[in-house]
Order: structure tokens, then sequence, then C-alpha cells
């Protein structure tokens, strides 16, 4: 994920801001270069940000819901009718 966001999302935004005026003249693919190159690496700040989050959820074995504040809460003040067993 830092690659996607330090590298490719910060290349789509510096192209997009800032090579607009340059290469007027020549397209690619039908677009002109500064979009194509925005549009190339935005797609892949999105599929490293992708791999990055199933890496993640395959790093800790699927999805682990923590409830920190609010269950603790909840379950001490409204749920003392339960009994834990050790």
């Amino acid at each position: 994920m830092i690659v996607a966001w330090v590298g490719f999302a910060s290349i789509g935004i510096i192209t997009a801001r800032y090579l607009k005026p340059l290469w007027l003249s020549h397209s690619l693919f039908g677009v002109r270069i500064w979009f194509a190159i925005h549009r190339s690496s935005m797609l892949a700040a999105l599929i490293f940000v992708c791999i990055g989050a199933i890496c993640i959820f395959l790093h800790v074995d699927g999805f682990v819901f923590v409830c920190v504040f609010f269950c603790v809460n909840f379950h001490s003040k409204n749920m003392d009718f339960i009994k834990y067993s050790d």
C-alpha cells in the first residue's frame, strides 16, 4: 500500500496538476499523454491498494471483528446477567 500511495498516486496527482500544458499536440490511444499517464498510475495505485488489503486479510486469517470500546461498555452495563466462564 505504501508503494501505491507514495508512488503511483503521487505520480498521478502530479501528472494531472502540472503536466497538462505539456505535449499539447501529442496523444496516446486517442487521449492526451498527461491523462494516459494519470489514468494508468491511478489504476496501478488502485490495484496495489487492493492487493495490499488482500495481503492484510490473509495475514490475519480473515476479517477479525474486535470490539474495543462499545462492546466492553455495553456488556458491562446492560448484560450483567450473562456469566462468562473462565
